[in-house]
């Protein structure tokens, strides 16, 4: 398994049944997501959980989060820390297997870079070597989450939505569906980080926020995390989920949901 860094676009049929629920980043509160899905009557066979990527770190619960790829009722983009954990993954597995590195000395090499992006988790989980199977699960974990596209479509015409971690932008406009369809062939060699790490878009709604805009012709609402932001917000197509729930330092803090259908907020 090797990680990517190729474009990978997913897509899923419209809803026609029941309810998309576009959720902001978890960072491993598992418990927040059920809550708001018995607040909200959520019917696994009906609905479908959308989320925006960066599942893991920061949280109680990362392991729980990334196993939620392996329900038929759940989706998710590949974010930033998403795509840290298969790194993280795939550079101690090889250093173990491949370079007769001990799991512990794979583990304390590793610890840098994990404390850079507050993923201790997978080091400690690890580091128990009294489940043997901890290595394989890392490894399936792994592979789940590479199986996570970066830009996630769903539905086609005028009720097309897209779904990115950070941002859908290129050469100063939102990517459009005809790019996105086409696989994004002349796309430039940043894009996979921009759409993982990019706060270009978040920077200009701070500087323009009068624009809000959603009918640029051939150009879908796209739903985008990694930024905070006070309340659930529009600039331009993207429409920003991310209030703060991989963090408590603010009150305000939370796990925030569009349900599409109803063009409705809800909060936990």
């Amino acid at each position: 398994m090797n990680a990517t860094s190729r474009i990978i676009v997913g897509r899923l049929s419209e809803n026609r049944t029941g309810r998309d629920i576009v959720i902001g980043d978890l960072h491993g509160h598992a418990d927040r997501l059920l809550r708001l899905m018995d607040r909200e009557r959520f019917d696994p066979g009906r609905d479908r959980i959308i989320a925006c990527g960066d599942l893991a770190d920061r949280g109680p619960a990362s392991r729980r989060c990334l196993n939620l790829l392996s329900e038929p009722w759940f989706f998710s983009v590949r974010g930033n820390h998403d795509q840290h954990f298969i790194d993280q993954v795939i550079a101690i597995l090889f250093a173990v297997a491949n370079r007769g590195i001990g799991l512990e000395d794979a583990l304390r090499l590793a610890r840098p870079a994990a404390e850079s992006m507050e993923s201790e988790w997978i080091l400690d989980w690890l580091k128990d070597r009294c489940r043997s199977d901890a290595l394989a699960d890392a490894d399936r974990l792994a592979a789940l989450a590479n199986s996570m596209p970066h830009i996630l479509v769903v539905g086609q015409d005028q009720n097309r939505f897209q779904v990115v971690h950070a941002e859908a932008w290129e050469n100063g406009n939102p990517l459009s569906n005809a790019a996105i369809d086409s696989g994004l062939p002349g796309a430039s060699a940043g894009l996979v980080d921009r759409l993982m790490w990019g706060r270009t878009v978040h920077a200009a709604m701070d500087c323009f926020p009068d624009i809000a805009q959603t009918n640029e012709p051939g150009i879908s609402p796209t739903f985008c995390g990694h930024n905070v932001v006070r309340e659930v917000s529009l600039w331009r197509n993207h429409i920003f989920m991310d209030t703060g729930c991989g963090f408590d330092y603010e009150n305000w803090m939370r796990l925030s949901a569009f349900v599409v259908q109803e063009g409705r907020v809800v909060s936990i």
